[in-house]
C-alpha cells in the first residue's frame, strides 16, 4: 500500500515539525505572574529610600551589600554597625542597623569570610520585603548589590539578556523596624 507509507511519512513528519516548535518556543513567562526582570536593575532600599544598582544573582542564596567604613558598636546592649553606600547617583549615604547575625561565606579561592547580617528593606519592581541582607566590601564588583535567590523566589524571573526592565515603584509607607 503505497499511500500508507506516505501518510506515514507525513504524519512523522508533522509530529517532529511540532516537537522541535515546542522545545524551541520560549517559555511562556506572562502566565506564570511572576514580573520578568534583567540580570541588572534598580532597586530602593530602607530606611533611607535610598536607590542603588542591583546585579540579580540566582546562584547566590542571600543578598549582600557593598559598605565601607564598617563600624561595629553597641547600642542599648545590642551589636549594630554603621555603614557607609553608594547610591546609583554617585551621592553616598550612611546607615546604622542592627546586626541580626552573621553568615560564613567561601570565597572562589578557598577563604572563608564572616560577614554582618542587618535587615533592611528593599523594592524591586513593585515588589517590597524587608529582608536579611549581608554586608561586605564589594569595592571590586561592578555593582553595589546582589540580589540572592531567596529575595526573587516566588516574585521573578530574570531573562539574562535584558537589563532594567522594572523600575522600583513600591507605593505606600515603607518601613523597616
Amino acid at each position: 500500500m503505497p499511500g500508507t507509507t506516505m501518510v506515514a511519512s507525513v504524519s512523522g513528519l508533522v509530529l517532529a515539525l511540532l516537537t522541535c516548535s515546542v522545545l524551541l518556543a520560549p517559555p511562556a513567562l506572562a502566565d506564570n505572574g511572576k514580573d520578568v526582570v534583567g540580570w541588572v536593575e534598580n532597586v530602593r532600599l530602607f530606611p533611607g529610600n535610598v536607590e542603588v544598582k542591583a546585579k540579580l544573582d540566582t546562584g547566590a542564596k542571600m543578598s549582600s551589600l557593598n559598605c565601607n567604613c564598617l563600624t561595629p558598636f553597641e547600642r542599648n546592649g545590642e551589636q549594630w554597625i554603621g555603614f557607609k553606600i553608594q547610591t546609583k547617583d554617585g551621592q553616598v549615604a550612611s546607615f546604622e542597623r542592627k546586626i541580626v547575625g552573621h553568615v560564613r561565606i567561601k570565597r572562589h579561592f578557598g577563604r572563608v569570610q564572616r560577614r554582618p547580617i542587618v535587615e533592611l528593606g528593599i523594592c524591586l519592581g513593585n515588589v517590597y520585603k524587608v529582608t536579611r541582607v549581608n554586608l561586605v566590601d564589594r569595592s571590586g564588583f561592578s555593582y553595589n548589590m546582589l540580589i540572592g535567590r531567596n529575595d526573587m523566589q516566588g516574585h521573578f524571573v530574570v531573562d539574562p539578556e535584558e537589563t532594567f526592565q522594572s523600575k522600583p515603584r513600591c507605593k505606600g509607607e515603607l518601613k523597616v523596624e
